[in-house]
């Protein structure tokens, strides 16, 4: 492998050109997290609340979606919901996503290192197991399948956040 200033040649000689996207983290499901949406979820279009957001990937985005959990640092998790995700383009039927382990539903599961900003912790999202491709799609949208369980914090505080990669 060559590296250059503009793009890295590898041992065939065809250029790769690095690509790195700075992207925020948003909410996708919030203060639902203790109950599930259903299991599994099947249509999307029968939750038309606030408590679900519909991302929208946009033009000059990436290509896949990341997840965390954002929880209250107080809380003991119990049991970390599994969500699904769906996307669509335009007005094409929703469809499921896949996580890069090949997985329709992914735990959010927590780590006594997760980071923290004194309020809240986040979970550590996995490259593979918290990743989807979007497939074309140019929306998202995130539903629980398994609820959030715990004690010692207020469940309605935790959330679901995505990034577009």
């Amino acid at each position: 492998m060559t590296i250059t200033r503009d793009f890295i040649t590898n041992a065939d000689a065809a250029p790769m050109v690095p690509v790195s996207l700075t992207a925020n983290w948003m909410p996708a499901i919030t203060s639902t997290l203790g109950t599930a949406d259903g299991a599994p979820v099947t249509n999307p279009n029968t939750f038309t609340d606030d408590n679900h957001v519909n991302l929208m990937r946009g033009s000059k985005r990436g290509t896949a979606v990341r997840a965390r959990m954002a929880y209250p640092a107080a809380m003991t998790v119990t049991t970390p919901p599994a969500i699904k995700l769906f996307g669509r383009s335009g007005t094409d039927a929703w469809q499921i996503l896949e996580n890069r382990d090949g997985a329709r539903t992914a735990a959010l599961a927590v780590a006594a290192d997760d980071a923290s900003d004194g309020t809240l912790k986040y979970t550590h999202p996995s490259p593979t197991a918290h990743s989807w491709d979007c497939d074309g799609c140019d929306e998202v949208k995130a539903f629980v399948e398994t609820a959030l369980a715990g004690s010692g914090g207020t469940i309605a505080l935790a959330s679901v956040e995505l990034k577009i990669i």
